[in-house]
């Protein structure tokens, strides 16, 4: 058996998921190609998509050998052997609220990776936002692999209500309270006194 370095390097590093396609086509020059020949994996898939073309199909992180068998003669046979490195698809996600308040804007962030393409045009690892819609996310990490995650983010309804005044039972003091454009809408309140409650008494003007 003769060992030879055909594709120059030892190893091959590739994106978990991604897939690793090979072509004979220097071989062919060569006057070889893979049609005919012996190929093995240890534990993966493979498919030779045409007698000059190979794709190997690996889903799980770690090392993976190949080894090609070229028979020249019924004598002797070249062997080309190399490893697969596959590395973990990246892990990304969008950090922060999924909604706003009218006049408001929020920041959406993710993790440190080596580049930042947001759908607002924007580069950076955070960016605020004050407009409801999907914003999308892809980066790429020190591996170059690639991943791609959206958000959507809504606004709140705007608060439209009056203050309203009306007697009070007791003496000298007069009832405040807050009234909803939206009869159904459930808010909570917090006056300037401190009170919390839809109504407040007070002796002011």
């Amino acid at each position: 058996i003769y060992n030879t370095n055909w594709l120059g390097v030892d190893t091959l590093k590739v994106c978990q998921g991604q897939s690793v396609y090979l072509s004979d086509s220097n071989l062919v020059r060569l006057g070889y190609s893979f049609e005919g020949h012996v190929i093995s994996t240890n534990g993966f898939l493979f498919n030779r998509t045409n007698p000059n073309y190979i794709e190997f199909n690996i889903d799980s992180v770690g090392y993976y050998l190949v080894d090609i068998f070229l028979t020249c003669d019924s004598h002797s046979c070249i062997r080309i052997q190399f490893k697969i490195l596959v590395v973990p698809k990246p892990n990304v996600k969008i950090f922060g609220s999924d909604s706003f308040c009218v006049g408001t804007y929020i920041e959406l962030a993710t993790t440190n990776f080596l580049s930042y393409y947001w759908n607002t045009g924007e580069r950076t690892q955070k960016i605020s936002v004050n407009i409801p819609g999907i914003y999308t996310l892809s980066i790429v990490d020190s591996n170059n692999c690639t991943a791609t995650i959206q958000k959507r983010v809504s606004e709140y309804p705007e608060i439209k209500g009056k203050i309203m005044s009306a007697p009070n039972s007791v003496p000298g003091k007069c009832k405040v309270y807050s009234l909803s454009e939206d009869s159904i809408a459930q808010y909570t309140y917090l006056w300037l006194t401190g009170e919390q409650s839809d109504t407040l008494v007070t002796n002011q003007e």
